[in-house]
């Protein structure tokens, strides 16, 4: 997440979800460059431009299983693509 610290106040940016790959600040404005679970890359400076608005991914569900965090894609009933990496260090999947 971005935020902005000015006159002692702090002000959020971005918002939870999205993942900032890189920013700049010039003459007060900010760009910055992010994903989220859905789309791969979002430019933003003044307003978001979607470099590739045909493309759409699949809004990962979070899941807890045992105190473990993670999230997975479910492209059909009993067909999940994929679970992050904290299950499989912690059960030995593979």
């Amino acid at each position: 997440m971005l935020y902005r610290i000015s006159d002692n106040k702090v002000e959020e940016i971005t918002r939870e979800g999205l993942s900032v790959r890189g920013f700049s600040v010039y003459n007060n404005y900010y760009s910055y460059f992010y994903s989220t679970p859905t789309k791969p890359s979002l430019l933003f400076y003044k307003n978001i431009y979607d470099p590739n608005p045909s493309i759409e991914g699949i809004e990962p569900k979070q899941i807890n299983v045992d105190g473990i965090e993670g999230w997975i894609n479910i492209h059909g009933e009993g067909k999940p693509h994929c679970v992050l990496h904290s299950w499989w260090a912690t059960y030995g999947l593979r």
